[in-house]
């Protein structure tokens, strides 16, 4: 059974965001040998400027509860310190377009001490260096 509870999250403040990320959590899965919590962080980035970004562009994002980052997919993890994770999106269909055209998703396996929320959600995301405002959307798989 798949279901979903929609709440808003504004990651900025930025009521003229031209990035927008729409993201998505999976239920917690523990690893009894550690003692730590493992969830799937998925974002769905848009791109609402007149330009568009194009590969390589970097995926910026910041969590303190955040002890490590694995299995990253559709982009490639250049940097994980204190909660943040940086990564490089380069596949060449992973364009953003302008107006918002396309959706490009990326994610990775979020390794935390706790099963909150707020210990996956990221506290901001952007996309080379500009902050995305977003929603999020929690996934019972």
């Amino acid at each position: 059974m798949i279901f979903f509870v929609f709440a808003t999250l504004a990651l900025t403040s930025a009521v003229d965001a031209r990035c927008h990320v729409d993201i998505a959590i999976g239920q917690a899965w523990e690893d009894p040998g550690t003692n730590t919590t493992h969830r799937a962080l998925h974002l769905a980035l848009r791109n609402f400027d007149e330009a568009d970004v194009e590969v390589p562009y970097d995926v910026a994002m910041e969590n303190d509860a955040w002890q490590d980052i694995s299995d990253a997919w559709n982009f490639n993890e250049t940097l994980f310190a204190r909660g943040m994770a940086v990564g490089t999106v380069v596949a060449p269909w992973a364009n953003l377009e302008a107006g918002g055209q396309n959706i490009v998703e990326v994610g990775c396996i979020v390794k935390t001490a706790n099963v909150t929320d707020g210990d996956v959600v990221p506290k901001y995301v952007n996309v080379d260096g500009e902050d995305c405002d977003g929603n999020i959307t929690y996934l019972s798989l």
